[in-house]
């Protein structure tokens, strides 16, 4: 996830980035313990200058899902509100 961190981190609008990880049930994960976590990204932005919607499409841009049995890398997007679930969806 560091090179996606480094992708987002560098848009203009974007104040922040934090990566860590997300989803699983079996705590304190690491990157060479992940446990049953996914790779994830929180990512704070400006929306006066960025949108939700220019994120997603730099996502879609970096998204190169994989097969089964890689948790490490699942894919997911999350949102904040009914209207960014509705642009994610």
């Amino acid at each position: 996830f560091w090179s996606p961190q480094y992708k987002y981190s560098v848009m203009k609008g974007v104040i922040r980035t934090v990566v860590g990880y997300s989803g699983g049930q079996e705590k304190n994960p690491t990157y060479p313990d992940i446990k049953d976590s996914t790779e994830s990204i929180l990512i704070e932005y400006n929306p006066d200058i960025i949108s939700y919607e220019d994120i997603l499409v730099e996502w879609s841009r970096m998204h190169a899902p994989v097969g089964k049995g890689k948790t490490q890398y699942r894919s997911a997007i999350f949102y904040v509100d009914e209207e960014q679930k509705r642009i994610a969806e």
